[in-house]
């Protein structure tokens, strides 16, 4: 019999502050149990639970890929459906889950910063790739001055895209910003006065038929069906950006942790990001980031392929 994920409600506010409820965790598998049944006189831990975001193919194949190679380092891992990306982190949190693994280190540090949650960047994992996206130009020195360009709507995405026009000579930005940090107040010089539309990240594609640029994860556009035509460029991989493996900061010097984080590193994980034609267009392992070359990435022109 197959075994079905459990999956996560959305966290109910039992007192001011949202997001600092308590997660319910609805089982639709026979047990019950996790984390928090453990005891000081229980032995290492080797079950495990991982979360991953209802929707997203590419977070949960990845969470199946590792608990495929789980009993391989001698512990099992379960995959949990949790319903967003905030949610996630809130059951890291609280101890309903083990680990999860879709968000880069600055999307973490704010979410830390804005619920006090105690997340741990355990690692590097792979790379999403970020493209700039248009269905009126190939190039980017096409683009018109006072061009519509729409980018994302949350911080530490927004600074990535901003330093990627930025990098691609298409603005400058403000001294002594921290580049992780910058918005659009920071632009210093927009010499061709771009417009600048926020959205959120799933919504970005929406925003094609409206403006003339929109740049976000390759993964959202690839949801919303839209073509490898309309690519314009491809970001550098930024190492901040890197896909992490997120833990409870009070597990980062836990030795029972250490065969879950060795499974995340498997090298067959990297090895089929490359390889598999699924994973390997809109994500790429770290070996493959780290040997690629930032001057070999494409803005030429709608035939661009993905960095890496």
């Amino acid at each position: 019999m197959t075994t079905r994920p459990r999956s996560v409600t959305r966290a109910r506010a039992v007192a001011a502050g949202g997001l600092t409820a308590t997660l319910l965790l609805l089982l639709t598998a026979c047990g019950a149990g996790g984390g928090n049944d453990r005891t000081e006189g229980d032995g290492p831990q080797t079950a495990f639970k991982i979360g991953y975001t209802a929707g997203s193919i590419l977070d949960e194949k990845l969470a199946k890929e590792v608990a495929k190679l789980a009993p391989d380092h001698g512990i099992t891992v379960e995959p949990v459906q949790i319903e967003d990306s905030k949610l996630k982190n809130l059951a890291v949190s609280q101890g309903d889950i083990d680990a999860n693994h879709s968000q880069h280190q600055e999307w973490m540090r704010v979410q830390n910063e804005d619920g006090n949650l105690g997340l741990y960047a355990a690692g590097d994992w792979y790379v999403l790739k970020f493209s700039g996206y248009s269905e009126k130009f190939d190039k980017l020195e096409d683009l018109p001055k006072g061009a519509k360009v729409a980018i994302p709507d949350d911080p530490s995405n927004q600074a990535q895209a901003l330093q990627t026009l930025q990098d691609l000579g298409q603005l400058t930005l403000k001294d002594g910003v921290d580049p992780s940090r910058v918005t659009i107040r920071d632009v210093k010089d927009n010499p061709k006065s771009f417009e600048f539309t926020e959205a959120a990240l799933a919504q970005l594609p929406r925003t094609l038929p409206d403006v003339d640029l929109a740049l976000g994860w390759r993964s959202n556009f690839d949801l919303a069906d839209v073509s490898d035509d309309k690519i314009v460029f491809n970001a550098p991989a930024y190492e901040l950006y890197w896909i992490e493996v997120v833990i409870n900061e009070k597990n980062k010097d836990n030795p029972d942790f250490a065969p879950l984080l060795d499974t995340y590193h498997d090298p067959r994980i990297g090895q089929l990001i490359d390889s598999d034609p699924f994973f390997s267009r809109v994500a790429q392992s770290i070996e493959s980031a780290r040997a690629t070359d930032r001057s070999q990435t494409n803005v030429d022109g709608a035939a661009a392929k993905p960095a890496g």
